[in-house]
């Protein structure tokens, strides 16, 4: 199974594009652009800037925008959310009619 970063980089390959190249078509940074080839999410900003370069190169590689998002929503790792199972709410101040006399 080939990856968003291997399709893309064959593509570039086969059309005989540099990386540099790229960089000035799509004004996305080269390092981004080797990243996304190598598939490293982590060093990667989120994933709504990550698929708007997707759509960019594919657009300049004249590929189809809706296949490589595809796969990019295939290959790219779910975000870990830290979440607070237990919510510090019982120290909260809660007024009451009590209180008022």
């Amino acid at each position: 199974m080939t990856t968003i970063g291997q399709i893309l980089k064959n593509a570039r390959l086969q059309k005989g594009y540099s990386v540099s190249f790229l960089e000035r078509k799509t004004k996305i940074k080269k390092e981004f652009i080797s990243l996304i080839e190598k598939n490293d999410w982590d060093k990667l900003p989120e994933y709504p800037v990550v698929s708007g370069f997707i759509k960019n190169i594919a657009m300049v590689l004249d590929l189809s925008v809706e296949n490589t998002n595809a796969i990019l929503r295939r290959d790219y790792p779910p975000k870990k959310l830290s979440i607070n199972p237990k919510p510090d709410i019982e120290n909260k101040f809660v007024w009451s009619p009590k209180l008022t006399f």
